[in-house]
């Protein structure tokens, strides 16, 4: 069953292509003047993990719309629930209620009919069928239980068209259930391509990280040699230059202090000659050069006298 449905998924989508955000509407196999309109919706969840090959879970809606009054076949709308918020098997019940609401309201509008028509949607989901029909009120999920009493209250506008939600059991909604397993399926095996291309591209990464990883250290090992080499150059220039401030200091000090040691004796030459000039005694006459000239050729004399004969 499941291969057939898969084939007919197929054809159809063929046929009427779209995007799996969008509604599929297709009014060729719809019955304008039936008066009665059966809506079986189903949902499906799988999660994330492994063992389906998937990272985020993912959700399906199906809406099938069977013919009662011709047997003409039934028409399908697929929508793939968003990984925002994240999706649930209720969520997605929801989801495929709201698409035949949807579905029946864009019919309605553009189809003008005076015939009463009766709307049924069977869903095998029975919180949903409860809180629609006002049996028991959800606190689940209130942005899309909102949104289908929304479009409930809608569809009870139309003049002589009436609204039904009637529960069946899973084993009665087959039809449904296998679009959505089908569906789920292909978002499978779509998302292990996804997976498979991503790891391709992260292995691709993880090399070229570490190739970059290689080419930066061999740059900052190049980089920390240069800075060592400046390094030592910059030590070399400051002990050169310590060198030569120290013999130029030592250079200064020696001529300071020859410059000093001059000065001082300079001062002190002065200073004797200064002292001898107080120290000196006044010019002598002829008379006192005579009488000293002659003091001392007497002194000569006597000590010629007192030295010992030569035989």
């Amino acid at each position: 069953m499941i291969a057939r449905h898969k084939a007919a998924l197929s054809s159809f989508e063929d046929a009427f292509p779209a995007s799996e955000a969008s509604l599929i509407h297709d009014y060729a196999l719809m019955d304008v003047d039936a008066p009665r309109v059966d809506f079986y919706v189903d949902g499906a969840y799988r999660p994330k993990g492994a063992m389906h090959g998937i990272r985020h879970a993912k959700a399906v809606a199906a809406c099938v719309l069977k013919n009662t009054s011709h047997s003409r076949g039934h028409n399908v709308w697929i929508k793939v629930l968003p990984d925002k918020p994240p999706p649930t098997n209720t969520r997605a019940e929801i989801t495929a209620v709201i698409l035949a609401q949807e579905t029946a309201l864009t019919y309605r509008k553009n189809t003008v009919t005076k015939k009463r028509q009766l709307l049924t949607i069977h869903s095998d989901c029975r919180t949903t069928v409860e809180h629609l029909n006002g049996v028991q009120i959800s606190r689940q999920n209130k942005d899309l239980l909102n949104k289908a009493v929304g479009l409930d209250k809608e569809l009870r506008r139309f003049p002589g068209f009436s609204v039904t939600y009637t529960w069946i059991p899973r084993g009665e909604n087959k039809l449904a259930d296998s679009y959505c397993t089908v569906k789920l399926d292909e978002v499978q095996e779509i998302n292990k391509k996804d997976l498979k291309q991503k790891a391709k591209i992260e292995t691709k990464l993880r090399e070229s990280k570490s190739g970059r990883k290689v080419a930066l250290e061999k740059r900052n090992l190049k980089k920390t040699r240069k800075q060592k080499k400046e390094k030592k150059q910059i030590e070399e220039k400051e002990r050169l230059e310590k060198k030569l401030d120290a013999e130029r200091k030592l250079s200064a000090e020696k001529t300071k202090t020859k410059r000093l040691a001059r000065k001082a004796r300079y001062e002190q030459k002065k200073l004797d000659a200064k002292k001898k000039m107080e120290t000196s005694e006044r010019p002598m006459s002829k008379l006192e050069m005579v009488v000293r000239l002659k003091d001392k050729q007497k002194e000569d004399m006597l000590t010629h006298k007192n030295m010992p004969a030569r035989y």
